[in-house]
């Protein structure tokens, strides 16, 4: 059974990463080493929910577009191309999700049949 804080078979702790580049942790992540991930959220969390909450709606919004751009960012790390830096490729995920129609940044809103809640009173 894996305690709490130990890293899995295979994989470092985040603070083991600390001299590792972006560009190293977008290939560890790729390869499987969840840590690696763990390390590059870590590192830019800050700035980019400061981007979520500049480009959505709200709060909540903000908080939603930050989790599904680090969930996308996750899967789209192996596709990695390096043309640019990581910090940019991340910024630009989380732009996209907050701006895109169907994102939590820009969900729909079914607007309610009623009219006037205070006619309704």
């Amino acid at each position: 059974m894996q305690q709490r804080g130990m890293a899995v078979a295979g994989e470092q702790t985040m603070a083991e990463f600390d001299d590792h580049t972006d560009n190293q942790l977008i290939e560890a992540t790729a390869r499987g080493d969840h840590a690696a991930f763990g390390a590059l959220y870590a590192r830019h969390k800050q700035h980019l929910w400061a981007t979520a909450v500049r480009t959505a709606r709200s709060l909540d919004d903000a908080e939603d577009c930050l989790q599904e751009a680090f969930v996308r960012a996750y899967q789209l790390c192996g596709e990695f191309r390096g043309d640019c830096r990581v910090a940019s490729w991340l910024h630009r995920i989380v732009v996209n999700r907050c701006t895109e129609p169907d994102s939590a940044g820009q969900r729909l809103r079914i607007p309610s049949p009623v009219r006037s809640w205070s006619a309704v009173a």
